[in-house]
């Protein structure tokens, strides 16, 4: 229900939606009006972060939800979400190719942006957001980007040690210093 409620938010008022597991890294008002990203596999477009405008956005909303209920089915996860948005993408950009559209820039008034936008570690990869041993790896592929998806449904039973050195530790420190410096031992 949470990608129909999405949906019909954008529609209405126009906005930015981000999933609960995303952290905004830099400010997307340089973003275009219409857009979601390319999953960082380059096999669907993702809906944890899109932006819709409440002109053009809202026939895309319209489009989308239009799918969503002709298409509707409670017990796959992404028929109801990523999958709605790819489906109608394909239609508009007249192509199934994530990265043809992503190079199109504009897909009739929509964007797709690419992974290291949004998804810079693609959720096989998640592991790596908590590993010491991968922390400057993991910070050079955040560079360019605007979010970082922490992957809760995979990463929610991790245990985040407060002295570990790693991505997301380093992020919470800059980006939310009084709350990390309030934690205990773990979090």
């Amino acid at each position: 229900m949470s990608d129909a409620y999405r949906l019909l938010i954008l529609w209405k008022y126009g906005g930015i939606y981000y999933d609960t597991d995303v952290i905004s890294l830099k400010t997307a008002e340089n973003t275009p009006q219409n857009f979601a990203c390319d999953d960082g596999e380059g096999v669907i477009v993702a809906n944890g972060i899109m932006r819709l405008d409440t002109h053009k956005g809202r026939t895309l909303a319209e489009m989308f939800i239009k799918y969503m209920t002709e298409n509707y089915d409670a017990d796959e996860w992404g028929t109801n979400g990523p999958i709605v948005i790819t489906k109608v993408l394909s239609e508009i950009c007249k192509t199934e190719s994530i990265s043809e559209m992503v190079e199109m820039e504009n897909c009739d008034g929509f964007y797709v942006l690419p992974r290291k936008i949004c998804y810079p570690i693609p959720w096989s990869r998640w592991k790596g957001i908590f590993n010491e041993n991968r922390v400057d790896k993991m910070m050079s592929l955040i560079n360019d980007s605007m979010t970082l998806h922490l992957w809760n449904n995979l990463s929610k039973r991790r245990k985040i040690e407060v002295e570990e050195d790693n991505l997301f530790n380093r992020i919470a420190k800059d980006k939310c210093p009084n709350v990390f410096g309030a934690m205990n031992q773990d979090f």
